[in-house]
């Protein structure tokens, strides 16, 4: 096993954002864990804690200036890693439109779901918009995304739905997550400013 792996990829910005976001870090882990460990390796957990702006490198060994952490599931093994922030800067960005998808999605009071994925849009991509929706019902405020937990795997299908599950001092969010009718994981939020950015990273 790698103790420190190459970057996860040349992950670029999305948008106009300035920093890297959990549907940038999500399928560049799938893609890894794949890889690394089997084609039917899935992300079962991904927590962000700090919001970074460079390049990514993968750190099986320990949580030492790490900004995040994940649990991979490959069989019936499940293997923990830390993300480390590297000085390697980020020097592409390539367009995102998140307005689309959060007009086709159906929501009320609590929930937000797509009755179906639209084809541009991946199902974790389509996922962070919904918890945007429900989020943006509790507070115009900014949430940060912080914590994502499966059950289950997120799979490429329809409907997908995020329903608020609890609201801590209109601070923390705790998102429930459905698949075809069923509960396959969760989602958390936070509200406030963004940690700093770049405040530790490791050499490349």
């Amino acid at each position: 096993m790698l103790s420190l792996a190459p970057s996860l990829a040349n992950l670029p910005f999305r948008g106009s954002r300035n920093y890297l976001h959990s549907t940038d870090l999500y399928p560049a882990l799938t893609e890894f864990a794949k890889k690394q460990f089997s084609p039917d390796a899935d992300i079962e957990c991904l927590t962000i804690r700090q919001v970074i702006s460079h390049q990514v490198r993968v750190n099986f060994d320990g949580p030492s200036g790490a900004f995040g952490s994940f649990r991979i599931r490959h069989g019936t093994c499940h293997t923990k890693g830390w993300l480390v922030e590297t000085d390697e800067p980020i020097s592409s960005r390539i367009p995102f439109d998140e307005a689309t998808p959060m007009q086709a999605a159906v929501s009320g009071p609590g929930f937000a779901l797509f009755k179906k994925l639209l084809p541009q849009y991946s199902a974790f991509e389509s996922l962070i918009v919904l918890t945007k929706i429900v989020a943006s019902q509790e507070s115009a405020e900014h949430w940060w995304f912080c914590r994502i937990e499966f059950q289950s795997p997120l799979r490429e299908i329809a409907p997908l739905e995020c329903k608020l599950d609890q609201n801590i001092s209109y601070r923390f969010l705790r998102f429930h997550i459905y698949q075809a009718g069923q509960a396959i994981g969760s989602v958390s939020s936070i509200i406030g400013p963004a940690p700093n950015l770049s405040v530790q990273r490791s050499n490349p």
